[in-house]
C-alpha cells in the first residue's frame, strides 16, 4: 500500500468536542458516587427527622442534585476548553501525518512523532473525526476534513482495521 498524507488544523469546536468526549467517564464515575453520597444523607436527614421526605422525594433530590453538579460540570469544561485552546499554542499547530502500513508520521513546524498502529491505545470514529488515544490520557484528534479524499478516508480506515486490535477499535458502520 501507498503511503497517504492529510494534512490540517485542529479548530476550536473540534478540541472542545474532543474534551468533552475526553471527559465523559470521569464524569459519570463521579457522578455516581455523588448521587449515592447524597441519598445516604438524605435518607439519614429523615432517619433523625430533620427532613420528613419519603423514599421518592429523597431519590429524586438526590437525582436533580446530581444533574445539576454533571451540567455545571460540562459548562465549566466547555469555556475551560475554549481559553485552553486560545492558548496553547501546539494544539493550534498545522499539522501533516502520513500513514503507512506499520505507522504513523505527524510533523508540525516544531516536532515530528512517529506512531506505532499496533501501540495505540484505543480508535473512536465519530461523524466528523477520528480520535486515535496513543495512551490513556493523550490522543490525536484527526477530522475528517484533514483527508484529502473520501478515498484517503478508506485507505485510512483500512489501516486501522488491519492494525489496530478488534477490541480497542470502534469506527462507526458505515452504510
Amino acid at each position: 500500500m501507498e503511503n497517504v498524507t492529510f494534512h490540517g488544523q485542529l479548530s476550536q469546536k473540534e478540541y472542545t468536542l474532543f474534551l468533552l468526549f475526553d471527559t465523559r467517564r470521569r464524569l459519570v464515575t463521579t457522578s455516581i458516587p455523588l448521587f449515592l453520597l447524597l441519598f445516604i444523607f438524605l435518607v439519614l436527614m429523615d432517619m433523625v427527622n430533620v427532613y420528613s421526605l419519603s423514599w421518592l422525594a429523597v431519590f429524586s433530590w438526590s437525582f436533580i442534585l446530581t444533574l445539576v453538579y454533571y451540567v455545571l460540570a460540562i459548562c465549566t469544561l466547555y469555556f475551560s476548553a475554549k481559553k485552553s485552546y486560545q492558548t496553547d499554542p501546539y494544539t493550534k499547530r498545522y499539522n501533516t501525518y502520513s500513514i503507512n502500513e506499520e505507522f504513523m508520521f505527524q510533523q508540525n513546524d516544531r516536532a515530528e512523532a512517529k506512531h506505532i498502529w499496533t501501540d495505540m491505545h484505543r480508535v473512536f470514529e465519530f461523524a466528523d473525526m477520528f480520535i486515535l488515544y496513543l495512551a490513556p490520557r493523550r490522543a490525536l484528534v484527526l477530522p475528517h476534513r484533514f483527508f484529502e479524499s473520501n478515498k484517503d478516508k478508506q485507505a485510512f480506515e483500512e489501516i486501522l482495521k488491519q492494525r489496530v486490535n478488534k477490541d480497542q477499535l470502534h469506527l462507526k458502520n458505515h452504510s
